[in-house]
């Protein structure tokens, strides 16, 4: 009887140590060897950062699609030679949120941690949770698709140990260091003021104040500031929930920028500086954030200006690329605005020739 329970044991923890290590070498093989989207890097435009000079970036920026449509890293930098990054994603969770402080952390030291707080509304789940954890753990379970990848590769040229099992090499820069750029202009019609006062408060989760309150302290252990952010928006923000994060903030010991309130200084116009109605902002938009935040940042007086250090030259010619990409993407819109007025002709006068 004890042999036959001694026996079931080893077998089981035969059967999971087998389980767990054909995981680990599977996960070595599925992790992208390059940082960059072509190799299957998840979030590979937040991620950039890891690929950033060891200690050379400022302030960080986490958060929502808000984040990435709203700031511009290359503005700051060219305005007042602060470096920055957008570490952002679309409806991002605040678990999330934290994962990727903590790689940006193993190689940066910056003195800000600029948090958007639509993420502070945005709910998650324990299930949801449980999955992240088990593809931090087991990163076959995020990248379960590039085994495909591997194995086309297997049969179009043979087995090759050296790039199957080969080490990853993260230094596949982003040039726009996290923007996204949108030139599209869809503006807000109701003129109505989304911040109209209130005395009343939106209730914020008690998982993600648990996780508000990790990245704040997780902060303070890397010696960074943590520093609550509120992007114009009039989709996503009114006063309710500018009450909830200000007591949550005077809570934490933690500032508070809310843009929807500085109308003066930020100027937004929402009939052109949004592409979607009020919600993003474009890249008319994004100018107006970013000189505000670069402000913001020159008058914390924490920084020494880089753009005539030889050690950050790639930050110039970043910025230099960057007006190449929108003139062409200027010139790419110009080109659809002119071949849908030419399809709109052609549709007209086929419509005469019909009549």
């Amino acid at each position: 009887m004890k042999k036959t329970i001694f026996k079931n044991i080893v077998c089981s923890v035969l059967f999971v140590a087998l389980i767990i290590g054909s995981l680990s070498v599977a996960s070595f093989v599925a992790v992208p060897k390059s940082n960059s989207k072509e190799a299957g890097m998840k979030d590979a435009t937040a991620r950039g950062i890891i690929s950033e000079p060891q200690n050379t970036i400022d302030a960080v920026f986490v958060g929502d699609s808000e984040v990435y449509r709203s700031i511009m890293p290359l503005k700051i930098f060219e305005d007042y030679g602060i470096t920055s990054y957008v570490c952002s994603t679309p409806a991002q969770k605040l678990f999330y949120s934290k994962e990727l402080l903590e790689a940006t952390f193993k190689s940066q030291n910056p003195k800000y941690i600029f948090l958007e707080t639509n993420c502070f509304f945005t709910e998650f789940t324990v299930s949801q949770l449980i999955e992240n954890h088990a593809e931090n753990i087991f990163p076959i379970l995020r990248y379960h698709t590039n085994i495909k990848t591997v194995l086309k590769n297997i049969l179009k040229n043979g087995f090759n140990f050296d790039q199957i099992f080969a080490q990853t090499d993260y230094s596949s820069e982003i040039n726009d260091k996290g923007y996204r750029l949108s030139l599209k202009v869809r503006g807000r019609k109701s003129q109505k003021d989304h911040m109209a006062f209130s005395k009343e408060r939106e209730p914020i989760s008690d998982n993600n104040i648990k996780y508000i309150k990790k990245i704040n302290e997780y902060c303070k252990i890397n010696g960074a500031e943590l520093i609550f952010l509120s992007i114009p928006s009039t989709q996503n923000y009114n006063y309710k929930k500018h009450n909830s994060i200000s007591d949550l903030a005077e809570q934490l010991g933690v500032k508070y920028v809310d843009m929807n309130l500085a109308q003066k200084e930020v100027k937004v116009n929402w009939k052109k500086d949004t592409y979607d109605k009020g919600d993003h902002m474009n890249y008319y938009g994004a100018q107006k954030v970013s000189a505000y935040l670069g402000k913001y940042l020159f008058e914390t007086d924490s920084f020494q200006d880089k753009r005539n250090d030889p050690a950050f030259s790639g930050w110039n010619n970043a910025v230099k690329n960057f007006y190449v990409e929108l003139e062409e993407a200027k010139q790419r819109r110009k080109e659809i605005r002119k071949n849908k007025k030419l399809k709109k002709l052609q549709q007209f006068l086929a419509a005469e020739d019909a009549d």
